[in-house]
């Protein structure tokens, strides 16, 4: 067996970008592990006369520095002060004769209340006591310190006493909005998918709405039914790439051989290069007949079909099948702009989204500061998905795009019309011919049905040992294999594709 390996740039840039994004996480959650380690290396003092001490420098930037460590998150800004809040000592292990902290400050004051410095000492502490070494130091006391206390010491420092940095301020205003703003806020990221989208419909909402009541009793161009679909549904489905199967079938390309219990496919010629008629094919044709069979082989079982879909996360050949069946109705005029490039722009516009959402969500996760951001986040993640859930649905038509779609609504009428078929010596030539396209549109059940009661024969591309087909036989057991092989290759073909891939 020959190995081949692909490399979907796309796939690859995405993972990339998500692996930076988790080592990005990985190092700001090791960093803030490192902060609260280190606090708590200074605060295992160790001394055989079980005196502590433990020396503080306020700077005028609002850092801290305790011993040789710069911390930055030991001030923050409140509504009529700046609060100091350190815990000396939390649940260390180990009692404590007498912990002093010593607090060198950054301005003279002429008392402790000029800070209003206090202590909370639970679980287990002693004595405690603020004393005033000097106009700029403040010397904290606690005697007889449990293994299980703990032994915290604040201040509050007037306005401007230290620079605060805006980001702190900026940051303590934020915390401090009413969570029902944080819920209009929230709501800005859907505003701004509603604006994209009625840009969108704007340009498209003619092209979504084109309906005809009147009634065509014969394709009025032609297209292939997978061109057709992309008409009436405004997108590629598994209906679509099922028709397409059919299709090739009912033009001997392809054979259908019944086995009772399982069906295969099968390859009619093997001339060089194709499949026989390769004239007559489709590039998207030839790229699905390519993925059911190899090269050498001429049966194909779902079992094989499925094997070769195992093999791949997801499939560029099913996405160029998607790319083909646009670009030829772009190219005859049906579209005003090429779908895969209009439908790109949005794309883009909404991983952009997506990706500044999730990593927005999981940096509010680690840092719960603001924890209404989630809403904001969440509310990004949403609006993106339902971008890209709709992009691929939102090609824009020329007049006689529209025009013709109007016609293939017609079409499609006929097929779904609940008269009956009149007999004539070539119904079941007729009833194959448009099968495709109404298993294309949905609805070959409906086309099927006005044919109940005619004298049906095995069609030439249905191989089977059975006595006699019915008619009822094609929609309940044919068509849903061919749907359910069809389903199969949609669910892999590549999410992102650019017209110059």
């Amino acid at each position: 067996m020959k190995l081949a390996v692909n490399i979907y740039y796309k796939q690859l840039i995405f993972f990339v970008l998500a692996v930076i994004v988790l080592i990005g996480v990985y190092f700001l959650i090791a960093n803030r592990q490192f902060l609260s380690a280190s606090t708590e290396n200074i605060n295992q003092l160790t001394s055989s006369q079980k005196l502590y001490e433990i020396p503080i420098e306020i700077l005028p930037n609002s850092n801290v520095k305790v011993f040789d460590s710069i911390d930055s998150g030991i001030i923050n800004p409140e509504k009529d002060y700046d609060l100091f809040k350190y815990i000396a000592y939390s649940q260390e292990g180990f009692s404590v004769g007498e912990l002093t902290v010593v607090v060198n400050l950054p301005k003279p004051i002429a008392s402790a209340n000029e800070v209003k410095a206090r202590v909370y000492a639970v679980h287990g502490v002693g004595n405690t006591k603020i004393s005033l070494f000097n106009s700029q130091t403040l010397v904290f006391t606690a005697l007889n310190v449990s293994p299980n206390a703990t032994y915290t010491i604040e201040m509050e420092l007037p306005k401007g006493y230290v620079s605060i940095p805006w980001t702190k301020n900026a940051l303590f205003y934020l915390k401090n909005i009413p969570i029902y703003y944080w819920v209009l806020i929230s709501f800005i990221p859907v505003i701004i998918t509603f604006v994209i989208l009625f840009s969108i419909y704007s340009k498209v909402s003619s092209s979504w709405q084109v309906k005809s009541k009147d009634i065509m009793e014969s394709p009025p161009s032609g297209l292939t039914p997978a061109e057709a679909s992309v008409l009436i549904n405004n997108k590629i489905t598994s209906r679509s790439i099922a028709a397409t199967f059919v299709d090739l079938a009912r033009r001997g390309i392809i054979s259908i051989i019944d086995h009772e219990n399982y069906f295969t496919f099968y390859r009619n010629n093997t001339k060089t290069n194709g499949f026989g008629q390769n004239e007559q094919l489709k590039n998207y044709e030839k790229i699905l007949l390519d993925k059911i069979f190899l090269p050498e082989e001429r049966k194909s079982s779902l079992e094989d079909v499925q094997m070769r879909i195992a093999k791949h996360i997801f499939s560029r050949k099913i996405a160029y099948v998607y790319l083909d069946v646009y670009n030829q109705l772009f190219k005859k005029g049906y579209f005003i702009e090429d779908p895969n490039r209009f439908q790109s722009k949005y794309k883009i516009i909404a991983y952009v989204m997506l990706f500044v959402g999730i990593a927005g969500f999981i940096l509010s996760m680690i840092y719960t500061l603001l924890p209404y951001l989630l809403l904001i986040w969440f509310s990004v993640i949403a609006g993106a998905s339902f971008i890209i859930k709709i992009a691929p649905q939102i090609p824009i038509k020329t007049v006689f795009g529209e025009h013709q779609t109007r016609a293939w609504h017609a079409f499609k009428n006929f097929l779904t019309t609940k008269k009956n078929y009149p007999y004539s010596y070539n119904w079941q030539n007729q009833y194959e011919q448009f099968l495709p396209y109404a298993i294309a549109f949905g609805c070959e059940r409906d086309w099927t049905q006005r044919f109940y009661g005619h004298p049906f024969k095995n069609p030439t591309w249905l191989v089977t040992q059975k006595d006699a087909v019915l008619i009822e036989d094609i929609i309940n057991e044919i068509v849903p294999f061919i749907d359910f092989v069809s389903s199969k290759l949609t669910q892999i073909k590549e999410p992102t594709i650019s017209i110059n891939a």
